[in-house]
């Protein structure tokens, strides 16, 4: 069993909006505000985070290093076609935006905050593989 990319879409998909309607909903009633980057952030933290357990259910081995960046990269790069999808609709609704110089900061940021979930693809894949192997070993 290899990393499923679609079962990573999937929770990252719905992390996604269920962290944009409980953002609503915390803003409209109770006035509170949370941070921006966790919308960055939670999503590809859960989403590899369960993926890394799933392997380790699956396999019962420890995810190799280069297996584990080979993976990372290949989630981050879902996660940049869904991104990719989100922004191109949001430029066909707002004209404004198709300004190069917005478009090439806004570019710009984009390669960053990619460069930001690799790294959390990393990191929580391997955390994820690593806690269920420990959990596994210890119901022996």
């Amino acid at each position: 069993m290899r990393i499923s990319l679609l079962r990573y879409a999937g929770i990252y998909i719905a992390t996604a909006l269920g962290l944009a309607l409980l953002t609503w909903v915390l803003a409209s009633f109770a006035g509170v505000r949370l941070p921006t980057g966790l919308s960055t952030a939670l999503p590809p933290m859960l989403a590899a985070l369960l993926e890394g357990q799933a392997f380790a259910r699956e396999t019962r081995e420890p995810l190799l290093n280069d297996e584990a960046w080979s993976a990372a990269f290949r989630m981050t790069l879902v996660v940049a076609v869904i991104n990719a999808v989100i922004l191109g609709g949001v430029l066909l609704f707002t004209p404004e935006l198709t300004n190069p110089e917005v478009l090439t900061i806004v570019g710009v940021v984009f390669l960053v905050l990619l460069v930001v979930v690799l790294l959390v693809n990393r990191i929580f894949l391997g955390m994820g593989a690593r806690s269920q192997l420990k959990a596994l070993e210890s119901r022996k």
